[in-house]
This record gives C-alpha cells, structure tokens and sequence, in this order.
C-alpha cells in the first residue's frame, strides 16, 4: 500500500493523539498497592496494650511487622508498610513494647535471620507508628522475629520510671542487654549470671512498679531453659539471684502483680508430647511458691491478669490438642476469679461454639499455638 504525504501526515497526527490519550488515561489510573485483606490465618505472638489509654491495642506478628487496632473503623492498621525490599528483615519482630508513661512512644525489635543477612534494629516511633527511627543493633546482637519459640514473652522492657532505661533479653547465646538512651546504643549487662539458653535465650523482662523513684531498683527475668530459669534483682541489676519456681520445665511468660506483688508464670518444655508444664505463683513478699497448674500434664503459656483485680486470672495451654472439638480447637483457656487457688479453675471454651467473624474458611480448622497473652494485664 502506497501513500501520499497528505495522507500519511494525518494518520501520525491521529495516532499522536491516541498516543497522547492513552498516556493521559494511565496517568490518571495510576495504580496504588497495599496489604490484602483476608481475615488472617497468621501467627499472632502477643497482643500488646496501652496502659495509659483505652482502645489502643497492637498486634506482633512473626513475618508482618506491627499492626494497630483503630477503633473507629474497626480494622487492624499495617505499621510497616514502609518497609523496603532491602529492609524485608524488620518485617520479623522479636519483641515490642509501649512506653509507660508516654503512650505514643512504641518500640519494636525487629529482625529476621534468613532476610538481608539478619539485619537487625530497635525501632522507635513517637507518633504511635506513623514514622520510625531505625537504630541497627546488628553489630552486638542479632533477633530473629520468626524464630524458635516466638510465642514465649517480650523479652524488651521499659523502665516504668524512666522511658529512657530499657532491657533485652537476645536469642543466639549473646546475654541480657541494657540501654539508657532509648534504645539508642546498647551494654551487654555483664552481672547476670546467666547467659546461655539455648536458641530462645529469655522468656521475658519485669519490673516491680512498688520499688522504683527515678528507676527501677527491682527486676525480674525469665530465662528459657529448665534449671535455674528466674533471676531478680533488687539492686539496678548490680548483683542477680535465683528464685527458684519450676525448674524441670522453662518458663514461657510472666506476669506481676504490683498491687499485691504476686507473679504469675507459665511452664512448658515445648509440645504436649514434651511433657511438664505448669502455672506457678510467686509471693515476692514471703518469697513463696505456690503451685496453681489448672489441669496436670500439658504445658502452659498465655497468660493474662487484670490490673486492678489480679485474682481476676486467664491461662491458656500450649500446644495442647488432645481436647479438639469437632470444628477444631486444640489448646485449652482456663479462667480464676480467685487468683489461681485451687479448685477456682474453669475451662472457657469446653462448651463454646465458634463464631468465624465472617471468615468462613476458619470453619473446620484447629488453633495451632493458642499461648500469647495481652501484655499489660487486662482482659
């Protein structure tokens, strides 16, 4: 086919113009991308709380970040969606926290062991995860979000007394750390006397609210190991003693009880077919034991109690699924109104129907690990 110049110059200007048009129309359609919403099916590893201000919850999740609960629509909010593909890592958080006394300060240790060659850091934001700082600790310890035991405590603590003093327990053998820069830079804490474990080194960090002025002098720390497994401190962490409890099993999570200085802790040496496990209670004024297990020969780890009534007690089992129900459930919620003493136990869900939430695919699936806890003791 021939044409004329004419003829050939009034096509290209119709083309530049469909050209035009169609680059127009791309623009104005720009595509945006975001998280997908499909009601779950994660792993959830605690549920962490406010203490300063109601409806403020966060979820800590082992490979998608930190998300928090708005109330107003009803909906979990994604706080990590502007993680890079060269920050994939952060995505795991090992632990988090929110500050005491300046609820819009929250913390995450975040890091993954098998994205961007483990890259870790303390990341803090001041405006409730809107934006963060990011202060690598990669170089003194490594964390691992989505490793062994993730289910176990928050192994970062704050100062209740002072926002700029925190601690963490690490994984990997590396020691019990403290910063007073929040979180800034970090001293490994050469007096604790135990800093071996295994791969899930602590199980969690406690202050005592009775004994602090412009900090703390009274903490507690769980180590996941069986034998000598809880040290407390009296002294700032100058010098650590042990405390006894259930050493034939390692402690998962632990609770105190500043109003009537009880702590609570679970027990567990890993899965049903492990063995051992237990709830125990500490009177740190006696300095006795007490052992208030709701149901022999399973493990424990959830565990919650309400702040201004701490007989008020929820316990859940881990990894416990001999007691399915048809559609599913395998660990066991247990509930006292009497702080635990015997015969005050009643099982929660023997007897419950589930209700899916509008998420049908639930339907017919069992819970795999039921053992995270909201952290700040209310329920």
């Amino acid at each position: 086919m021939h044409l004329n110049s004419t003829r050939f110059k009034s096509i290209f200007i119709v083309l530049l113009f469909f050209t035009a048009s169609l680059k127009g129309k791309a623009l104005s359609t720009e595509q945006t991308f975001g998280y997908v919403k499909i009601g779950g099916g994660g792993y959830i590893c605690s549920i962490i709380e406010s203490d300063n201000e109601q409806n403020v919850f966060y979820a800590k999740s082992d490979v998608g970040g930190i998300y928090k609960w708005d109330e107003l629509s009803k909906s979990w909010v994604p706080l990590f969606s502007w993680v890079s593909h060269e920050e994939t890592t952060f995505l795991g958080t090992e632990s988090f926290a929110v500050d005491p006394n300046s609820p819009n300060i929250i913390y995450a240790m975040a890091g993954t062991s098998y994205w961007n060659g483990g890259k870790s850091a303390l990341l803090r934001s001041k405006d409730y995860g809107k934006t963060w700082e990011t202060h690598e600790t990669t170089a003194k310890f490594k964390v691992n979000g989505n490793g062994s035991y993730r289910q176990k405590g928050e192994a970062l603590a704050i100062d209740p007394s002072n926002g700029s003093i925190m601690y963490f327990g690490t994984r990997y053998h590396n020691g019990l750390f403290k910063s007073a820069d929040s979180g800034k830079t970090w001293d490994k804490v050469s007096s604790f006397p135990d800093s071996i474990g295994n791969e899930a080194s602590f199980s969690f960090i406690l202050f005592d609210e009775n004994n602090c002025t412009d900090k703390c002098s009274t903490i507690i720390v769980g180590v996941h190991k069986t034998g000598n497994n809880l040290f407390i401190s009296n002294d700032f962490g100058q010098t650590w003693n042990p405390m006894g409890g259930l050493t034939v099993a390692k402690p998962q999570r632990g609770v105190l009880s500043s109003k009537d200085k009880k702590l609570f802790v679970t027990y567990s040496n890993g899965s049903a077919s492990d063995g051992y496990g237990g709830v125990y209670k500490y009177d740190l004024t006696t300095k006795t034991w007490e052992d208030i297990t709701p149901s022999p020969n399973r493990g424990y780890s959830g565990i919650s109690i309400l702040k201004d009534n701490p007989q008020q007690v929820v316990v859940s089992t881990f990894n416990y699924w001999s007691s399915r129900q048809p559609w599913g459930w395998g660990d066991e919620i247990y509930y006292s109104n009497e702080g635990g003493d015997s015969g005050s136990w009643v099982r929660k869900n023997s007897d419950c129907t589930m209700n899916n939430n509008g998420i049908g695919w639930m339907e017919g699936r069992k819970i795999n690990a039921l053992d995270c806890r909201c952290n700040n003791e209310q329920h």
